[in-house]
């Protein structure tokens, strides 16, 4: 299991190394708040929503006291980093990444071994979802394999060919909820037309 976090600065920690590794935590919890109407059985459910959410985390460091030291500054100059610039962090957690502000921590000699220290820290995820990114990239056919596959062709020798439009791509979303996408087209492009739940757009 991968568990790692990257700050607004760019930099990256795996959180699961030889010097340190989450020994308590977690990050399987989760909370839908009720809007609900009191009947005389029962509720009638209005809708559900999700306020901020915060995890705890301990890190346990190894090492000697100067490269504990050393190691826990460098991580929580980045937590402020993010906290500074009001820019949110990720924690990677598997496939997943939550957007986050380590927003308090504290420290303390582990309670198995002196020589080992523990970093609590409290995250503050204002945006209470995982999320799961997936990369498609569709890639335009060279112009000979348009000129073979693309071409219309006609009987009795006419002179002319027409060309036709590529096949479409078609991508489905395989979750039970609807899920945001951004779509990048890299030019030159010309009459692309994209269909969303039956609905045209034309670029």
């Amino acid at each position: 299991m991968n568990i790692a976090y990257e700050s607004s600065n760019g930099k990256k920690y795996d959180l699961i190394t030889n010097r340190m590794r989450p020994t308590a935590g977690n990050l399987h919890k989760y909370e839908w708040i009720v809007d609900a109407e009191s009947q005389i059985y029962g509720d009638k459910v209005k809708e559900f929503k999700k306020d901020a959410v915060e995890y705890s985390i301990t890190l346990t460091f190894r090492g000697s006291l100067e490269e504990r030291h050393a190691a826990m500054d460098e991580l929580v100059n980045s937590f402020e980093h993010d906290i500074a610039n009001k820019t949110p962090g990720r924690l990677y957690f598997g496939e997943y990444y939550i957007q986050c502000y380590m927003r308090s921590g504290k420290s303390k000699v582990n309670s198995t071994w002196n020589n080992w220290s523990d970093l609590t820290v409290t995250v503050y995820c204002p945006y209470p979802f995982w999320i799961h990114e997936q990369l498609i990239s569709i890639q335009p056919l060279d112009e000979s394999a348009k000129a073979v596959s693309l071409a219309k062709g006609y009987p009795y020798g006419y002179a002319y060919s027409y060309p036709i439009s590529q096949t479409a791509v078609r991508l489905t979303v395989d979750h039970y909820a609807d899920s945001d996408f951004q779509m990048i087209i890299y030019g030159p492009a010309t009459d692309i037309n994209i269909t969303i739940a039956d609905h045209p757009y034309i670029v």
